[in-house]
């Protein structure tokens, strides 16, 4: 009885990762400057990424929504690459979500290709 308790609460507290694609932030054009890669994460469970990302864990009964993640790639982006953030555009986004098995949000992670649009 004792060995099941514990291997639920395991269960439980471990979750699991799932990654979803999102459609691109912003026009690409043959004149967009690439930048490079840009991530941010919120939450727990990411403890092999850069700076900031092993937090508290979040409890989100849902998962925030796609324009959250685009607004934290482009600030992010605008602050490592130092340019302006209205001029940002991204690509290749996809995000990663770390729940808890009965869909609890603890953590997520967001990866993009970041871009500078060029002014005619």
């Amino acid at each position: 009885m004792r060995l099941s308790c514990t291997l639920l609460i395991l269960a439980i507290l471990t979750g699991c990762t799932t990654a979803l694609p999102l459609p691109p932030s912003g026009q690409w054009s043959e004149r967009t400057i690439v930048l490079g890669p840009v991530v941010v994460c919120k939450g727990g469970n990411f403890s092999s990424e850069p700076k900031g990302c092993n937090q508290w864990p979040l409890a989100l009964a849902v998962p925030p929504s796609p324009e959250i993640h685009y607004l934290e790639l482009k600030t992010k982006a605008a602050e490592q690459y130092t340019v302006d953030a209205n001029f940002v555009v991204l690509r290749d986004v996809s995000v990663e979500y770390t729940t808890e098995i009965n869909g609890i949000v603890r953590g997520w992670r967001a990866h993009a290709i970041a871009g500078k649009t060029v002014t005619p």
